[in-house]
Formats: C-alpha cells, structure tokens, sequence
C-alpha cells in the first residue's frame, strides 16, 4: 500500500529555468528553485544534503533516462546499466533553497 503524502506533514515543489539549443535540441538547466516544508530539521546539512540530491536525481530522470519498450512483446530493450547517464558537474545549474 502506497502512504498518502498529502496527510503526512511533507511538502515541497522544484521549479527549472531551461534553455533549449534549436538546433542541436539540447536541454541545459539554467537555474532551478527549490521550496522544501521539511518540518523540524534536526541536522541542517543532511536536510540540505537530501534537497541537492533530489534536484540531481530530477535533472537525471527528465535529461537521460529514457525506458525504450518493444510494442509488439511489451519488453524491455534497454534494461542494463550500459548506457545509463548520470548527471554530471557540467549538468547541475545555480542553486536556490527557501
């Protein structure tokens, strides 16, 4: 059974300014704002720790990741870490926290 998240006290939002090279169609993360209601923080660093970490995994998810599925037999053609990018130094923009 999956929690409900809208009862359990936690609550954020994560907001990207993109830019998008036309003719290359490459997507550059500009600058991203982070809102985080994380409730009593008990170790600043760690609670800052998991904000950057999120916004990494993020940049990750909506940049390189991408599940290419065969139509016909509905699997899975790319199921290993072989070609499985990462965002790097070079993909993570300014950051701000409130």
């Amino acid at each position: 059974m999956t929690p409900d998240l809208t009862g359990s006290g936690a609550a954020g939002v994560q907001m990207a300014e993109v830019t998008v090279d036309v003719e290359t169609g490459i997507v550059r993360a500009e600058k991203i704002v982070a809102v985080q209601d994380c409730g009593l923080v008990i170790d600043l660093k760690t609670a800052e720790s998991q904000c950057y970490g999120a916004l990494i995994m993020g940049i990750g998810y909506s940049l390189y990741e991408e599940k290419v599925m065969d139509e016909t037999t509905g699997r899975m053609l790319n199921p290993n870490m072989e070609f499985y990018r990462l965002a790097g130094l070079g993909d993570i923009p300014s950051w701000s926290f409130t």
